[in-house]
């Protein structure tokens, strides 16, 4: 901006400081209102023909925004996104740079110009009601600022900042639709902005009832307490699969969470496409699991939005009243399909399933009911240990009748036992030949996934010793008190009975195709029995990327996940099949990773199943965000090189803080640059003139460039 803009901001200041009583302040305290995500032309109420717009078509950083006369130009496009909670974004369209307030400054009378996406609050914005019926106040998160026209002036080209907030024409805007426009309006008609009454329920139990059947509830199938159990329509009665614990984050926002399994609804892979499928998940704190609760109806029934894009709703597939009938997301279309009543109601009584569980303890969950010699022998002491995946802390639950349980250790095929049916608290737990006695009984209480284990022989609970969250932590009887060393969260898992791996020539059960793996696959622990399916993939992240920040080793963990998913594709499509679809298979390939066959790979394993590896945060952190399908988020700057022609690319940098979607990472190969180059230049591969470009699609960050195979070999 020029010093004479400057001086001219200054004197307006000057001016309304000494108009404006000291302290005032009004920003309307009506509420929020709720804009669907997507593109707008966005109309100042100083003139009907002046929008919002980027001077002289700026793509630069520090470009200013201005008021203009409407053209329909590309620069007068903006992008909204409904960040949930009555926070947008604006990104200009021609610019793809985030409308923004310089330096973050929360003083009024700062300048707004457009700069790269930051994810800071000088770049967020609330929606607020004005006095003028469909226009909007912008404020910004920073202050009590709005979106202002200096001056109040109508002039194309007058400047746009934040001032205090006033109720003038100058600090009226209005969203039209981009797509509405382009279909023959030209003007300033109509708007997508609605109000809606946000729920207000207390954090609570619940069952949510479908407007197309009064007798017919949302619940989980099959009382799963697995991850991705499905969400369907059920009948009514209050069983624990169809009661639902909200938990209420403020401003119309919640989680559901399932009073059986503790898990959450969840959006799968945060879809927003029309039939996305709902199920439950385990809390990650994902937007996909955050749910906006609105109604403009006055008998009680709401629309279930995902906080992603609250135009996106819970919707019943096809209408159908069913049991058994699919709950998807979809457009909003206000169909009975996607209304819902929430029904209060007290906490359920649960009654478990018979299945194979992992019982994780609520003093960490990273600790898990075993038995850690791995005996198979009487009297064998059970312990807290950390979780590794095998069969010896997995735990088999069987009703034995009027509310009591066996549990069975699928490791040794013994049973949980109180030593001598004793009474005294700190009497030993072990693991015993099942004899049927009351001291092998269990009665499991609880909800939301969390159970208490109590014993029949002598009414006291199963408790960790000294409430000690560590390897060994003793396994002991006590009086209930309600702590956590008496919780534990119990989660559906899959058991494999051992087999002894005798050749390295293996059929891969995904693609039914034979592969040659590597020797280490004889001897190496193994996934899904030794550890689990989450700390194999840790490991392979670790030793591939273990340097390279946790977005290094998300892509390591990508390019595997496009590999798994080419294989299965191909094998499904009757095509070559290149790539195992198993993820153990895929990584013990022969000639394929280095890691699995020098060592490396083999002692973060053994490291796993002693219990040793807790420098593994950080790789188990990216291999669980990776199963989980989630962005993406650059640690420092990443260079990416796109074809434009036969043998040129155009290079541009993504900067530290740029988000990646899973879906978008479509490399099935990396390496590192010098192994690039000497590929790239020994005579036998296609030859460069320079770098990583040249016709190719490359990426390069920190240690490892990735690509598409097709495009070196």
């Amino acid at each position: 901006m020029s010093k004479k803009i400057i001086s001219y901001l200054a004197a307006i200041v000057l001016f309304a400081s000494c108009l404006m009583p000291a302290g005032a302040v009004f920003v309307s305290a009506a509420t929020v209102s709720t804009l669907a995500t997507g593109d707008y032309y966005i109309y100042s109420g100083v003139g009907s023909d002046k929008v919002l717009d980027v001077s002289g078509s700026s793509k630069t950083n520090g470009a200013n925004v201005i008021i203009n006369k409407y053209a329909k130009s590309a620069s007068q496009v903006f992008h909204v996104t409904n960040l949930g909670n009555g926070t947008i974004t604006i990104q200009n369209k021609n610019s793809g740079l985030m409308l923004d307030v310089y330096a973050a400054s929360t003083a009024s009378g700062t300048n707004v110009w457009q700069y790269a996406s930051n994810n800071s609050n000088a770049q967020k914005w609330s929606l607020m009601t004005t006095s003028r019926s469909g226009y909007y106040a912008i404020k910004t998160l920073l202050a009590n600022n709005v979106l202002d026209v200096y001056g109040a002036s109508n002039v194309a080209g007058s400047n746009v900042w934040v001032y205090q907030s006033n109720n003038t024409a100058a600090q009226q805007w209005k969203f039209v639709s981009a797509q509405a426009a382009s279909q023959g309006g030209s003007s300033n008609q109509g708007t997508t902005v609605t109000t809606n009454k946000r729920a207000g329920f207390a954090s609570g139990y619940y069952m949510i009832q479908s407007k197309v059947s009064p007798s017919r509830y949302l619940e989980v199938a099959n009382d799963s307490l697995a991850n991705g159990g499905n969400i369907q329509l059920g009948p009514t009665g209050q069983t624990a699969s169809r009661v639902f614990y909200l938990t209420n984050l403020g401003s119309g926002n919640f989680t559901i969470e399932n009073a059986l399994s503790g898990k959450m609804m969840d959006l799968k892979d945060s879809g927003t496409d029309n039939g996305t499928n709902i199920q439950q998940y385990s809390s990650n704190g994902m937007t996909a699991q955050k749910w906006y609760i609105s109604s403009t109806r006055t008998d009680g029934y709401y629309t279930i939005s995902t906080a992603i894009n609250h135009k996106k709703v819970v919707d019943v597939n096809g209408g159908n009243s069913a049991p058994g009938t699919n709950i998807s997301i979809y457009t909003l279309n206000k169909s009975d399909a996607q209304y819902w009543k929430f029904v209060k109601v007290s906490r359920p009584a649960v009654s478990l399933k018979d299945g194979i569980y992992v019982m994780r303890s609520c003093l960490s969950t990273s600790y898990v009911v075993s038995v850690p010699s791995k005996s198979t022998e009487n009297n064998a002491n059970v312990a807290l240990y950390r979780n590794a995946g095998n069969n010896f802390q997995k735990w088999q639950i069987m009703s034995v009748g009027n509310g009591y349980y066996k549990v069975i250790n699928m490791g040794s095929k013994k049973a949980l036992h109180v030593v001598g049916a004793g009474k005294a608290y700190g009497t030993n737990v072990v693991q015993y030949t099942w004899r049927e006695s009351k001291a092998q009984k269990w009665k499991l209480s609880g909800c939301r996934g969390i159970f208490t284990l109590t014993n029949m022989a002598n009414g006291l609970a199963l408790d960790v010793s000294g409430g000690s969250a560590a390897n060994n932590a003793n396994i002991q009887m006590y009086g209930s008190n309600g702590t956590r060393a008496q919780k534990f969260r119990l989660e559906a898992t899959t058991y494999t009975e051992p087999v002894t791996r005798t050749s390295t020539y293996v059929k891969d059960p995904a693609t039914g195709k034979m592969f040659q793996l590597e020797a280490q696959y004889l001897t190496d622990p193994v996934m899904g029995r030794d550890v689990t399916e989450e700390d194999f993939l840790a490991a392979v992240l670790y030793t591939e990327a273990g340097d390279q920040g946790t977005s290094g080793m998300m892509m390591v963990g990508y390019v595997i996940e496009n590999r798994l998913e080419a294989g299965k594709a191909a094998a499904k499509a009757g095509r070559y099949v290149e790539y195992p679809g198993t993820l153990d298979i895929m990584i013990y390939q022969t000639q394929q990773w280095e890691v699995a066959r020098n060592g490396t790979l083999t002692r973060v394993l053994q490291n796993i199943v002693s219990g040793s590896a807790d420098y593994l945060a950080n790789a188990r952190s990216a291999a669980k965000k990776v199963l989980a399908k989630q962005n993406i988020v650059l640690e420092t700057t990443a260079t990416i090189y796109t074809k434009t022609g036969t043998n040129t690319s155009q290079m541009s940098a993504l900067n530290s803080g740029t988000s990646i979607k899973a879906s978008g990472f479509n490399y099935n190969s990396f390496m590192t640059p010098g192994a690039w180059n000497r590929f790239a230049t020994d005579g036998r591969h296609y030859k460069f003139a320079s770098g990583y470009g040249n016709g190719k699609n490359t990426l390069l960050y920190r240690g490892h460039v990735f690509f598409m195979d097709e495009e070196l070999w």
